[in-house]
């Protein structure tokens, strides 16, 4: 059985709706609207087992790199189906040129097995990761972005592509 093809589990889906205050010394607040794979039901992001929003950059290098946890943080607007959370940590005072946000988000499951066996427990999470980018104050000048493996390396435990989501479990 693998449990990823497992009827019982509902899906996630996640996206990122806005961000304000993504800019140098500012502390940004990102709303993420996460649901089941039906699109329509909506889930409350500070109730899943991982909701661990991030930003990162600039995209020319990834130099900066911040992760946390807003599992029983973040404000869920029931009616919006969104999922609102405020960075304690703002970009560098020194942040210029295009950077990233996106989030690690993870789901607790178990399923039940035919069989009789113990349940299959577990966490499942959007396949494709949710991204979105904003350009601080002033943009990079340097041209065609290099990017090297160990760079990436530094968020990233295991990337994945083809339909896999590559996010990080290590702490900022």
């Amino acid at each position: 059985m693998v449990p990823e093809n497992s009827t019982q589990l509902k899906g996630l889906t996640a996206t990122v709706v806005s961000v304000t205050n993504f800019a140098a010394a500012k502390k940004p607040t990102v709303v993420f609207k996460i649901t089941n794979a039906d699109g329509k039901t909506a889930v409350d992001g500070s109730k899943l087992a991982a909701f661990a929003p991030m930003f990162a950059g600039p995209t020319f290098s990834y130099t900066t790199y911040v992760r946390e946890s807003a599992v029983g943080k973040s404000v869920f607007d029931a009616t919006a189906g969104t999922s609102t959370y405020t960075f304690t940590a703002a970009l560098p005072a020194t942040a210029t040129g295009t950077w990233g946000v996106s989030c690690d988000i993870e789901r607790a499951f178990s399923l039940v097995r035919g069989d009789g066996k113990p349940n299959i427990t577990g966490n499942e999470s959007p396949s494709i990761p949710s991204l979105t980018t904003r350009s601080t104050a002033a943009r990079s000048s340097r041209g065609v972005r290099r990017v090297t493996m160990a760079q990436c390396n530094q968020c990233h435990v295991r990337l994945a592509l083809h339909g896999g989501h590559g996010w990080s479990s290590k702490s900022a």
